[in-house]
């Protein structure tokens, strides 16, 4: 729970900044794709984390939106996807543990 609230932080950063928007792309992201992605995003978020916030925050929504562009997905349909998990309290817990998993697996990787 508390990485999905580190996450929204920057997310707001990325939809102040990014007045761009990817080409559209089909809103079928199975939880796997998105814990893969939010997994993703909490690695970068991890690589900044000794920097100040407003720094952070800066970077932060510039790999967000790199991240977003090579999925093919635009602020719009991210937003979009995440609500449709948050919805559904059994599907987000068990994206959190999944996303907690992969970042693990990554960092051991690593």
């Amino acid at each position: 729970m508390m990485l999905l609230k580190r996450f929204s932080v920057f997310l707001v950063c990325v939809m102040i900044s990014c007045s761009e928007k990817s080409p559209e792309s089909e809103l079928k992201f199975n939880k796997n794709e998105f814990a893969s992605l939010m997994a993703e995003i909490y690695l970068v978020d991890a690589q900044f984390s000794e920097l100040p916030g407003p720094i952070k925050d800066s970077i932060m929504a510039l790999k967000v939106i790199d991240i977003l562009r090579t999925r093919n997905l635009s602020i719009d349909n991210f937003n979009q996807i995440q609500q449709f998990y948050k919805k559904n309290i059994s599907e987000q817990e068990l994206l959190e543990k999944q996303i907690i998993q992969l970042v693990k697996d990554s960092a051991k990787n690593n």
